[in-house]
């Protein structure tokens, strides 16, 4: 499978010839010479294919949590489809936003399929203010692999929305105004 960008993308797609471990660390990617592209101050985004998969990874400055939501538009998901990656894994329709979990506890967690994510870090549990609450590592990196087959080939339309980056409050890439990150798919060939 090969991975072209656009003639209007911001940023192009490597292929390489190996398959990185999701471990949620983007350092397979630099070691694969995938070159990233800064998003911000210690964000950088690495995207990648191998094998009919994409893998996206962004770093994280030291102390950030770093969630994402990636709103995929695909061939096979026109109307798009959010991929999210916080302490828990999730997806429902763009055009269906009640469809999203409203909290920890909902059933609706954990029905991603044809793709995966690096979580946050459990690290046991804490008091906050007289209240048992779960206790979270920051992570070096968020991580997603993308089954390729599951989307399909083509053109893929891709806006990231990353939130718990140090004092920021929501890092949207690309930022309004500018261009779509587009990636462009093909089929695999044999």
């Amino acid at each position: 499978m090969r991975v072209l960008p656009l003639l209007m993308c911001l940023l192009s797609c490597s292929a390489v010839h190996s398959a990185p471990l999701l471990d949620g660390d983007c350092g397979d990617h630099r070691d694969a010479g995938v070159v990233p592209r800064i998003l911000a101050q210690s964000v950088e985004l690495y995207v990648h294919e191998y094998a009919g998969q994409l893998w996206l990874c962004a770093t994280l400055a030291p102390g950030d949590l770093g969630t994402v939501d990636v709103q995929l538009v695909t061939p096979r998901y026109p109307r798009g489809i959010n991929l999210h990656v916080s302490a828990q894994l999730g997806e429902w329709p763009l055009d269906r936003p009640d469809d999203a979990p409203t909290g920890a506890n909902d059933a609706r967690w954990w029905n991603h399929r044809g793709w995966s994510g690096s979580t946050l870090r459990f690290h046991g549990m804490e008091d906050v203010d007289g209240q048992r609450r779960p206790r979270l590592l920051p992570g070096r990196a968020r991580e997603l692999q993308i089954d390729v087959a599951r989307f399909g080939a083509g053109t893929w339309n891709l806006l990231l929305r990353f939130q718990q980056l140090g004092g920021r409050e929501e890092l949207i890439y690309p930022d309004a105004g500018d261009e779509p990150l587009m990636i462009r798919i093909d089929d695999p060939v044999d």
